[in-house]
């Protein structure tokens, strides 16, 4: 594996994040039935859903050494609690640390004055469960309520998991550190 970078999103990065979304959703949410599969990807990968991301929450991507976007995470600093949104990477690139690096980038805008953090992903989504527990996150356990982002997909009103993370924010940047990789290399911050 080549080296990638961690940086900023930007308007430029729209049509790759979208690119990672449409790779990754299918199998990410096999689980959950091809309708809620086409639905996801027309509500939260469009291209308007994209650029609405990259103005109101933190995005970063992983780009390799062609510029190739293969991986995204977000956090939106809006609520009361910060919450983590996405963080997406191509199949290619899993078990590199790239899906750390971009847990890890936008947590750490988190001001210094929040205590938690919400990871928030859909019930059954077991990668998600795998990528975060393992990764030593300290949850107050999972807190399964209705979502109506999700209503009429099937999913029931126990669909989307809520993991309030305590931390303190100087050391966050260890919470999401593991040693796992699959190959060489080098994951740099950009």
């Amino acid at each position: 594996m080549a080296s990638l970078t961690v940086r900023d999103a930007n308007v430029e990065d729209v049509e790759g994040i979208r690119a990672v979304g449409e790779a990754c959703w299918p199998d990410t949410y096999a689980f959950a039935g091809e309708e809620y599969i086409e639905h996801g990807l027309a509500s939260w990968w469009s291209e308007v859903t994209v650029e609405r991301s990259l103005r109101d929450t933190t995005v970063v991507v992983a780009v390799d050494e062609d510029g190739r976007v293969v991986g995204m995470g977000n956090v939106d600093l809006r609520g009361e609690v910060p919450t983590v949104w996405k963080v997406y990477v191509l199949a290619e690139t899993r078990g590199t640390g790239v899906g750390t690096a971009l847990l890890d980038a936008p947590v750490r805008r988190i001001p210094k004055s929040a205590d938690a953090v919400r990871l928030e992903y859909v019930a059954g989504n077991d990668q998600a469960a795998r990528f975060l527990h393992p990764a030593g996150l300290p949850g107050d356990g999972a807190d399964a309520r209705g979502s109506p982002r999700l209503a009429g997909h099937g999913l029931g009103s126990e669909a989307v998991v809520r993991e309030t993370v305590r931390f303190d924010c100087e050391g966050i940047a260890g919470i999401a550190s593991r040693p796992k990789r699959r190959g060489p290399s080098r994951v740099t911050g950009g």
